[in-house]
């Protein structure tokens, strides 16, 4: 794969339009490496032949600690991700995930020493989008809503009082950017950020929707992204309501062309 120079690439966001972008769409990147503000390598991604992820590797630099994300596959489709901490051990899991006979992810469990810790199931709309997730006696946990460019715009929370039994629910909402997300090569949903120190803001929403998240209106999280010649994010800031941090939660991302 040809290693692409994208810090030389950066447009401002009012190129986002550009015919450019539309001419030289049908390009394919991958995610290659992640920087932090001052560019030092935060995450290497490993691709095989068939430009599968098989591995994240994640060095923090203020503190040296590391952990790898391993990746397997069945069938071409992947089955498990490791979580490996190679400072803290007892922190390491396991994620799988299990399909229908559509191909689709209805079912993921995290795993430690063999024991499943959490699971939850996933049901899906008609048109194919995923409709909510339910636990195994069926009691619905949400509601995802979508834009017409597959964006989660709202999603509705579903909860009990485990005292008085009480129903109660909690909407978010979210915007998006009109450009399409950075890729991994996995074009499914995953319930896991595979950008490092994002945060576990709106994993899933982020995760099944088309675009960038540019605000989740429940939490206040902003994000804002520079973008290449190819529409694609090289840089993405994340902002917390009410947290202010020493340093900008500014990402840098590099990419190679498949």
């Amino acid at each position: 794969m040809k290693k692409i120079a994208f810090f030389l690439l950066i447009l401002t966001v009012s190129c986002q339009k550009d015919d450019n972008i539309n001419s030289i769409q049908n390009r394919e990147f991958l995610i290659s490496k992640v920087f932090d503000y001052q560019d030092r390598l935060l995450a290497n991604y490993i691709y095989n032949n068939n430009n599968q992820l098989i591995k994240r590797e994640f060095t923090d630099p203020e503190t040296g600690y590391s952990s790898d994300l391993v990746f397997s596959y069945s069938d071409g489709i992947i089955e498990k991700i490791e979580y490996i901490d190679h400072n803290f051990p007892q922190f390491n899991y396991s994620q799988y995930f299990f399909y229908g006979d559509s191909g689709k992810m209805i079912r993921y469990e995290f795993r430690k020493d063999g024991i499943v810790t959490d699971h939850v199931n996933l049901m899906y709309s008609s048109s194919g989008t995923l409709n909510y997730l339910y636990t195994d006696d069926s009691v619905q946990l949400n509601l995802y809503e979508y834009d017409n460019d597959f964006n989660v715009i709202k999603v509705t929370h579903y909860f009990t009082d485990p005292v008085t039994g009480e129903n109660f629910e909690q909407i978010r909402t979210y915007s998006y950017d009109d450009l399409k997300k950075p890729s991994f090569g996995l074009d499914y949903i995953l319930p896991i950020d595979l950008l490092p120190k994002m945060g576990t803001d709106a994993v899933l929403e982020r995760s099944i929707s088309k675009n960038n998240m540019t605000s989740n209106h429940g939490s206040g999280t902003e994000r804002s992204y520079e973008y290449n010649e190819f529409g694609l994010p090289i840089s993405v800031l994340t902002e917390w309501q009410g947290i202010i941090t020493d340093d900008p939660m500014l990402l840098k991302i590099e990419y190679v062309e498949e």
